[in-house]
């Protein structure tokens, strides 16, 4: 039989009613406030008895600990199979390849588009490429003897003059959840709770966000176990990477240059372009802000409250690819995912990759070479140096067979001490949450730290020795007759 669809108008919101071969009932209510939609699927015409209790899952990274491949994984077994389905999972919302089922159905039901025209780019754009839903709306929590007042939480996010009833008006729980959780959310997760599904939601911003309630960080994780109803257990699942690791891996990704659109990072600093800090600079760096993205932040934002469980995901000893390891180590026992994704065919090619060491060689190299006068004209683009460097290495190495020295400055003893410090402290903080006894994560750290000294991953180029060298003289020599 033909769909036929009918319109109804009830109370405030239209109620669209999709009978499927005249058997299933699909009743969708759809707010006009951006913030809210609400859902009411076929199953809520029948009652199931679930075997496991379901889960209100939150993969909160942190960022650089796979999470864009994880996320990416997650929706192409969304997109292609039908194993998620077969587990009893839903996907939510993801921070990387952000379309999920229920956000595609969201802007549908909304009339979102993203055409200047009708007003609806600002809306399309937070939905898909800019900030997700799930971060921007638990930032609108305020505890309960906040209500009313005039806060300023966050510097770009105001929330003034708010009232309970504004805040909380339909919510049918003790919860102190703002409405666009309340209404949208936990209103989904409670439908796929009653399919006995878990609902999964994975965002790296959620780290930063979430921990900016730590001064009342108990009745916030309170109010959102209880927006959520008793039948579903709430769910956190972070990644540890070694400190040390995570702090190089972080200042890669946000110093890219090549890939990066911003246009400060693609001219010289001399001409009003970005500098890229040395590794041991953004140590120090990250050492005075106490790494404000780091795991040790969620594990001291969750370690106390008994109504949601905390699960932590070792990623220095995961061999699988990311997407298998979150199925098979980070998601509860009870979800089936892990045995139904084995030897299952699907994208798990790694996302996001950083660039490697010989990216910033070259950057230090240009920079110096262009601040040195002479060595490279004013109107050298820096990116094409970039590029030039980097082929002109490799050639070297190619012809020569070995790879080629380029001399390097080594931090102190003292810096690798205070580095090896902090990380061993994050270590011991996260060790009584992981399998691996105290003693084999401490093995594992030290030869991983050992060998991030011997390939020199803390070091920068010595430009002052290289651009004495021959081989580098001739190179800007040969570059700059080319490109006058």
């Amino acid at each position: 039989m033909q769909q036929l669809f009918s319109l109804i108008k009830f109370e405030s919101a239209d109620i669209l009613i999709r009978i499927k071969g005249g058997l299933d009932n699909d009743i969708i209510a759809i707010t006009h406030d951006d913030d809210v939609i609400k859902t009411s699927p076929p199953h809520m015409m029948t009652s199931n008895t679930c075997t496991d209790k379901s889960f209100f899952i939150v993969h909160v990274g942190p960022v650089k600990t796979s999470t864009t491949t994880i996320q990416c994984g997650l929706r192409n077994l969304e997109d292609t199979t039908n194993v998620l389905d077969e587990s009893n999972i839903t996907i939510l919302e993801t921070e990387s390849c952000r379309k999920t089922k229920f956000i595609t159905e969201r802007i549908r039901q909304n009339n979102i588009t993203n055409d200047k025209k009708t007003g609806g780019w600002s809306t399309y754009d937070n939905i898909i490429s800019a900030r997700t839903f799930v971060p921007n709306c638990l930032m609108k929590w305020m505890p309960k003897t906040h209500l009313g007042d005039v806060h300023n939480q966050t510097g770009s996010r105001m929330y003034t003059g708010i009232t309970y009833n504004d805040y909380n008006s339909s919510s049918s729980t003790s919860s102190n959840m703002p409405l666009c959780f309340t209404s949208s959310f936990a209103t989904y997760a409670k439908q796929q709770s009653e399919k006995c599904f878990s609902t999964v939601i994975s965002n790296e911003i959620l780290i930063k966000d979430m921990t900016k309630h730590s001064e009342h960080k108990d009745e916030f994780l309170d109010d959102l176990v209880d927006s959520l109803g008793p039948d579903i257990q709430v769910f956190f699942i972070a990644y540890y990477r070694h400190w040390f690791e995570w702090v190089i891996s972080l200042h890669r990704q946000n110093n890219k240059i090549l890939e990066s659109p911003r246009r400060k990072l693609k001219i010289f600093p001399g001409i009003g372009g970005n500098a890229v800090p040395t590794i041991e600079t953004y140590f120090q760096a990250q050492l005075r802000s106490s790494s404000p993205e780091y795991i040790h932040h969620i594990i001291d934002f969750l370690k106390d409250n008994s109504n949601v469980e905390l699960k932590i995901v070792n990623m220095n000893s995961v061999s699988s690819d990311p997407t298998e390891a979150f199925a098979c180590e980070g998601l509860p026992k009870s979800i089936s995912l892990c045995s139904n994704i084995q030897n299952l065919t699907f994208d798990r090619s790694r996302k996001n990759s950083a660039p490697g060491r010989s990216y910033f060689w070259a950057d230090q190299l240009a920079v110096a070479a262009y601040e040195h006068g002479g060595m490279l004209s004013e109107t050298a683009q820096r990116t094409q140096v970039i590029e030039k460097l980097m082929a002109f290495r490799a050639k070297q190495e190619t012809l020569s067979s070995s790879d080629l020295v380029i001399p390097m400055t080594c931090p102190s003893q003292a810096f690798y001490t205070e580095v090896w410090n902090q990380s061993m402290s994050y270590l011991s903080m996260v060790s009584e949450h992981l399998d691996e006894s105290i003693d084999e994560l401490k093995e594992h750290h030290q030869k991983a730290f050992e060998k991030a000294i011997q390939s020199e991953k803390f070091c920068a180029v010595n430009t002052t020795a290289a651009l004495s060298e021959k081989i580098w003289i001739d190179f800007f020599q040969e570059f700059s007759t080319q490109h006058i």
